[in-house]
């Protein structure tokens, strides 16, 4: 088994992780704390946890960018 983690910070981490979990499988585990974000992840193959962690950034991000244009937007 092949094990990787990422983290997130800052301060739309927690609501992109919660924006997230519905998608979590059971290869992914996502846990929050005073810190952050952290995010487990396992495949038994390289190139599974790969596309597996790529997937996950991408919508990471997808779902930032969304946090920040709904704060703009209630300015």
């Amino acid at each position: 088994m092949i094990r990787g983690r990422i983290i997130m910070t800052g301060v739309h981490a927690k609501t992109v992780q919660r924006a997230l979990a519905p998608d979590d499988i059971p290869t992914i585990e996502s846990k929050t704390d005073q810190n952050g974000v952290g995010v487990h992840f396992k495949a038994d193959k390289i190139p599974t946890l790969l596309q597996t962690v790529d997937d996950y950034l991408l919508n990471a991000k997808i779902a930032e960018e969304i946090c920040k244009m709904t704060v703009r937007m209630s300015c």
